[in-house]
């Protein structure tokens, strides 16, 4: 039984983490700062991952501020790289 237990908690949390991500992913692709930025989103344990470019910091800290507004979020690790200007 705790088998058991164990596997439908594990399936929960996945179906948790995909709710997130694709939650998270409608929040930057809806806004106007961040919608056409390259920004791969990941969750895991409802830990949300945020990897690719960005142009500014302002736009870095947008990004963490939208994927933390997603209910279920209990944390964000902002690893976007800020593009350097030609």
């Amino acid at each position: 039984k705790q088998d058991a237990a164990q596997a439908g908690a594990a399936l929960a949390d996945g179906a948790a983490d995909l709710a997130i991500t694709t939650q998270v992913k409608a929040a930057l692709a809806g806004d106007s700062q961040l919608s056409a930025l390259a920004i791969q989103v990941q969750s895991h344990h409802k830990v949300v991952t945020l990897t690719g470019p960005a142009p500014t910091r302002a736009a870095a800290e947008r990004a963490t501020l939208l994927a933390r507004a997603v209910d279920g979020v209990t944390n964000v690790q902002n690893h976007l790289a800020l593009q350097s200007k030609p």
